[in-house]
């Protein structure tokens, strides 16, 4: 279950339904595979009971040959992509059961060609027959995954089967009754597999979107809500290889608030706690890209990563982020605290930075520098 979610690329918390589509098209796929060979195998059987392959018209195997086709092209329909959407993997479902009902149509033309030549009870029609019981019951035990598409298909191998013995072997009531128990009791079990799948994949989403919760919750700081130093060190490490593979931009922001331990002596913990979470708002709304990440590297000290941009565009962003904090005040209580802070601001250097760390090292010591030249200021590097 979770390798196939890591296989997708599937967040759960936020794309349930693809997980369920993926997971359901994978199942349909590698159930249905095999389906025309064994379609194939009924049909040699079929003509083994007619007379000896030397007998045989070579007409006669052409259906085995269709549906070694037909197996070929359920074989190179694959599923699509894991970057597809919901509408793909609707348009993918609808060709495969297309295909899955092709072979179905197919073996029907050869019940009517049995039924249309041969007397009730001879043993091509009772070959036919056990067939057909045996195709009917892998689409109710296997084909779950859409029960309306199974419906069909299980009528598409019993509709032909009731319609020759309408007009074949009307004197055959006994058979034609348990041909068609049967195919009620196909229906039943279908329903009662589908109910057992959807239930497990409705366990699946709900385990791996509490194992996502989890997660988020064990990289979150529970003050600010904003990351915690782990999963900023896990977050950057990733952005920093993949950039660096493409050569591309990186940037980071590390902030110190300036003072903060004189606020929290002047105005006590709970003030402090106050003002963080203030900061942490106005971090939060100022970067907001889907890429970024800022996150609560250390009591007082935070970071913002930036992928994509570049190390100039990174010093405007942490500059206007800089006064919009200068002129925004904390009100905790009666009291108004006003908040600065000092900012480093640069990008990896793919010519002198050897790892994640050595950008960081960088970048970290500007914030430095920025506190020493008087502090709510930004340097850039």
């Amino acid at each position: 279950m979770e390798d196939f979610a890591a296989e997708a690329g599937i967040d759960v918390t936020l794309d349930a339904e693809i997980y369920r589509l993926r997971r359901a098209a994978r199942d349909l796929y590698v159930r249905s595979l095999h389906g025309p060979g064994f379609y194939a195998a009924g049909s040699v059987m079929l003509m083994l009971t007619i007379g000896r392959p030397a007998d045989l018209s070579p007409l006669a195997w052409l259906p085995a040959i269709l549906f070694l086709l037909l197996y070929l092209l359920r074989y190179r329909n694959r599923v699509p992509p894991l970057t597809a959407q919901a509408e793909e993997l609707h348009r993918w479902r609808f060709r495969h059961w297309l295909l899955i009902d092709s072979g179905g149509v197919l073996w029907g033309l050869h019940f009517v060609f049995a039924a249309a030549l041969f007397p009730p009870y001879s043993p091509p029609v009772i070959v036919a027959l056990l067939c057909n019981a045996a195709f009917m019951s892998a689409i109710s035990n296997s084909l779950v995954m859409d029960r309306r598409a199974a419906s069909i298909a299980l009528l598409i191998l019993l509709l032909p089967v009731v319609g020759a013995f309408a007009l074949f072997f009307a004197e055959a009531l006994p058979l034609a009754l348990g041909v068609a128990a049967y195919g009620l009791y196909s229906m039943h079990m279908l329903q009662r597999s589908w109910r057992e799948y959807r239930g497990q994949i409705d366990a699946e989403v709900a385990l791996l979107a509490a194992k996502a919760e989890t997660e988020k919750l064990v990289g979150t700081d529970a003050l600010t809500g904003l990351a915690n130093r782990r999963e900023y060190e896990r977050r950057f490490a990733q952005a920093w290889h993949m950039a660096a593979r493409q050569r591309g931009n990186l940037a980071l922001l590390v902030i110190d608030l300036d003072n903060f331990k004189q606020i929290n002596d002047t105005n006590g913990h709970a003030a402090g706690d106050s003002c963080l979470r203030h900061f942490a708002d106005i971090l939060t709304r100022h970067f907001r890209r889907a890429g970024d990440l800022s996150a609560r590297i250390g009591g007082e000290e935070f970071a913002v990563i930036l992928p994509g941009v570049s190390a100039y565009d990174a010093a405007i962003l942490g500059e206007e982020f800089r006064r919009s904090l200068a002129q925004s005040s904390c009100f905790y209580r009666d009291r108004e605290i006003k908040i600065t802070a000092s900012i480093g601001a640069g990008a990896a250097d793919w010519e002198t930075d050897c790892d994640p760390l050595a950008t960081f090292a960088r970048i970290d010591q500007a914030c430095y520098e920025a506190k020493k030249q008087g502090r709510s200021r930004l340097v850039a590097v």
